[in-house]
C-alpha cells in the first residue's frame, strides 16, 4: 500500500525489490491511499496498469479491488508467519 507521494530514492529501492519479487513469480499490486498518489508515480514499480488501484473512496471500493486481485488465483493465507488456510 502506498500513502502519499513516493520519494525518488524510495521509489528506486522499491522498484528494485519489486523486480526481484516479479523474477520469482510473485504478482505485485499497489493500492494507493491519499490524494497525492497518482498511478504514474508507481508505474515504474508496478508496470502492469491493471495491478494499480487508486480508489477515491477505499471503504466503498475495497471489495471490488480485492475481487479483482484474487480472481482466478489460488491463495494461501498467512498469519504471523504461520500458514492458516488455503482458499
Amino acid at each position: 500500500m502506498a500513502a502519499g507521494k513516493l520519494s525518488k530514492d524510495y521509489s528506486e529501492r522499491l522498484r528494485e525489490r519489486a523486480e526481484r519479487l516479479r523474477n520469482r513469480g510473485v504478482d505485485l499490486y499497489v493500492i494507493g491511499i491519499g490524494r497525492e498518489v497518482k498511478p504514474e508515480d508507481v508505474k515504474p514499480v508496478i508496470p502492469e496498469e491493471e495491478n494499480i488501484f487508486v480508489p477515491e473512496d477505499l471503504d466503498k471500493e475495497k471489495q471490488t479491488i480485492v475481487n479483482k486481485i484474487i480472481k482466478g488465483k489460488k491463495l494461501t493465507v498467512f498469519h504471523y508467519k504461520k500458514r492458516y488456510s488455503q482458499c
